[in-house]
């Protein structure tokens, strides 16, 4: 009994919190943590429900700590999810002064001898050209752990332009801002691992900006509404096959620095599954050492085999990652790593 009250006070709140986390944030991490759940949902068996849904939890939350890992952001992120004209805000001071003489007239006319009365005679090309080059020279490309020390963080427009660097998200939501105050039905869209603007010219006819060779968008997102474009499964198969670890915007997982702090993280990911899993035969120190320092040495094998086969099939790589995760719960759960040196009577009990 003690595990369904545990369950019931600490399991389904961290699983109410978890399901609109899954709601209210848009497509990938969404989609992410959405299969996260329904993967953990066919683990579950009705032998011990009570103690496996409640570890379940626990380690549906590990994963979102895992993405967003500073509680302190949790408030603000949340309410600028819930809220679009946080993030998308063309009325907001710092998007303003970029259209003064100092800011976007000078830097057209310094780089490109181009003067307001000129500017008129452009076409609509041209013009969001120069809106973006003008961006990007505003914010400088970063990857987002080297500014705010976690992997996911939505910015608004005002913080991106305070520090002058970000990665595409930052970009974007300045970019769209800035068009929306210049007069432009501008959109930001994300699909996996990537925003972008959107510039609608008319209701069929629309220009991409900053698209590069990603997909079409989930979502589109202005300073008034959400736009949900594409359906709940093709969001899912387009993010579990646009995850590359080789992309130029996941270049953190392929530095020196993240090999360097992959072994402890997949110690602790590893204890953490021993601690929360309940394995075959007796309980000792010993197994859990064993189980611990296996599951470890697995995560690495299966995310040098992510490494390496996403060099040829990158549409494979959170495929890799997902099932390497799912075999590692398996294996340590039925002790297969220390199978030779359990005995008869032991295997016996197990079954």
């Amino acid at each position: 009994m003690i595990w369904k009250k545990l369950f019931l006070f600490l399991g389904f709140p961290i699983l109410i919190f978890y399901c609109i986390m899954i709601i209210i944030y848009y497509s990938f991490l969404s989609a992410v943590w959405l299969i996260s759940l329904i993967v953990g949902l066919l683990c579950l068996r009705k032998n011990k429900f009570w103690r496996r849904a409640t570890k379940f939890s626990i380690s549906i939350f590990v994963c979102f700590f895992i993405l967003i890992s500073n509680p302190l952001y949790w408030p603000s992120q949340i309410y600028r999810h819930i809220d679009t004209s946080t993030i998308i805000t063309p009325d907001a001071p710092a998007i303003q002064q970029l259209n003064e003489t100092t800011e976007y007239w000078s830097y057209l006319s310094t780089n490109y001898g181009i003067n307001q009365p000129t500017y008129k005679n452009l076409t609509e090309i041209q013009k969001l050209q120069y809106v973006e080059d003008f961006c990007f020279n505003k914010v400088i490309y970063l990857n987002i752990q080297y500014i705010w020390g976690v992997i996911d963080y939505v910015a608004t427009p005002t913080e991106v332009l305070e520090r002058g660097v970000g990665d595409c998200q930052h970009r974007t939501v300045v970019m769209v801002s800035f068009l929306i105050f210049l007069g432009y039905d501008a959109w930001a869209c994300e699909c996996p691992l990537h925003w972008y603007p959107r510039v609608f010219i008319n209701d069929s006819t629309y220009i991409d900006l900053y698209k590069v060779n990603w997909t079409e968008p989930h979502i589109l997102i202005n300073n008034e509404q959400v736009k949900f474009v594409m359906n709940l499964p093709m969001r899912l198969y387009d993010t579990l096959t646009h995850f590359s670890l080789n992309d130029p915007i996941n270049e953190f997982f392929n530095s020196f620095t993240f090999w360097i702090l992959f072994s402890p993280i997949s110690l602790i990911a590893a204890a953490l599954l021993v601690l929360l899993i309940r394995t075959s035969g007796k309980q000792t120190k010993k197994k859990k050492l064993y189980n611990i320092l296996f599951g470890t040495f697995f995560f690495i094998f299966g995310f040098l085999m992510t490494t390496l086969i996403g060099n040829f099939y990158s549409s494979l790589s959170l495929i890799i990652l997902i099932t390497t995760i799912i075999l590692n719960v398996q294996l340590i759960s039925h002790n297969f790593f220390l199978l030779h040196k359990l005995d008869k009577k032991e295997l016996n009990e197990s079954k």
